[in-house]
């Protein structure tokens, strides 16, 4: 994730107000926009990051934990809270998370790896209104200093709509 200090303050939940459990690959933070108003409809924006490896037997735990995550989280910021959750999901099933709440949604529809094609890097959010399809972008390549292989995953990337290049996630139903 990268974040934009000069819109946001950021405040790291992992490990302070936030435990993650024993096994659990999950990182917290909570974004506040620097210019919000009590008018403001988006007043904080949880962020979480996760990886589930492959074969995980803590998947129970990780949904657990983010549906702890977010009734902790939606009681202690009552009105203008929104999530996004991102990361490597691997074969961990994003319903259980959508049934959290009627306003999340996964927003990646095109396939993050080739080989067998699927959608392993995931993005959850409350925000899809605000934002753009993702784009999916090819992998990063290895330091080229470095020995190594390319990443097998490619890259997600979600931009804000603007006034310009306006791709809304929004789909109507007729």
């Amino acid at each position: 994730m990268i974040i934009n200090n000069k819109k946001f303050q950021v405040q790291n939940l992992t490990q302070t107000d936030i435990q993650i459990p024993w096994g659990v690959e999950m990182v917290w933070a909570v974004l506040t926009p620097l210019e919000t108003t009590s008018m403001s409809s988006i007043k904080k924006i949880v962020l979480g990051c996760l990886y589930c490896k492959p074969g995980s037997k803590k998947k129970t735990a990780l949904i657990d934990h983010i549906a702890q995550v977010y009734q902790l989280l939606s009681s202690k910021y009552p009105s203008g809270l929104h999530w996004i959750l991102g990361g490597d999901f691997n074969e961990l099933k994003d319903q259980k998370i959508l049934e959290i709440s009627g306003s999340l949604k996964q927003v990646v529809s095109e396939p993050t790896r080739f080989n067998p094609p699927a959608i392993l890097d995931k993005i959850i959010t409350s925000l899809h209104t605000y934002y753009q399809i993702p784009e999916i972008q090819p992998p990063l390549d290895s330091d080229p200093d470095k020995t190594g292989k390319p990443s097998d995953h490619r890259i997600v990337v979600m931009k804000p709509v603007s006034i310009m290049n306006n791709k809304s996630c929004r789909t109507t139903k007729e």
